[in-house]
């Protein structure tokens, strides 16, 4: 049903070898956005990250997909400042084609549909009193935003039976999931 994440590793790489436009040192030169600012903010979101999985527990438990769809990025937020904004910072932002884009923001779309009807199945009537946020990998910076990632909600304090989230971006002090998606 999923492909396995080594295989989209594997095509996303041979994506952006095929799809970027610019690398090298004639790239490295041009000027196409000021430096860590990206081109626009992300719309809704939450003040914290906090507030976010609050939001994002909140909307399980209504069993709203629409609400909790809210809580991630848009496809153009997506383009617009996650996949050129993925640079070490200081770096130029990434050109890649738009079929490139496309099809990771069609992908991540996708998974966050299904999961977010399974989290909605397997979490809406789960009782969820006192819960651990935990990232199982940590802090990443980026140029135009931060990300954490592999959101859990760790209520047994094992992480074995957590409530799995995906990944969580910041830009300018507003969180967003970048989709709903886990690595069990």
């Amino acid at each position: 049903m999923f492909r396995s994440k080594s295989r989209v590793v594997i095509v996303f790489a041979a994506l952006l070898t095929i799809g970027a436009a610019g690398d090298g040192p004639a790239a490295d030169a041009a000027v196409v956005q000021e430096a860590s600012r990206p081109p626009m903010e992300f719309s809704g979101g939450a003040a914290s990250i906090d507030d976010l999985v609050q939001q994002y527990v909140a909307a399980i438990k209504a069993r709203d997909k629409q609400r909790l769809h809210a809580l991630r990025v848009t496809k153009e937020e997506f383009w617009s400042i996650i996949t050129p904004g993925t640079v070490e910072p200081g770096k130029p932002p990434r050109q890649v084609t738009d079929m490139v884009t496309d099809y990771f923001w069609k992908d991540s779309n996708y998974k966050s549909e299904l999961y977010a009807d399974m989290l909605i199945e397997r979490y809406a009537d789960f009782d969820l009193p006192r819960y651990e946020v935990v990232f199982t990998k940590g802090e990443r910076r980026y140029d135009w935003y931060r990300a954490w990632g592999e959101l859990r909600l760790d209520y047994e304090r094992d992480l074995k039976t957590a409530v799995p989230g995906g990944w969580i971006a910041e830009v300018n002090g507003v969180y967003k999931f970048l989709g709903f998606e886990w690595d069990y």
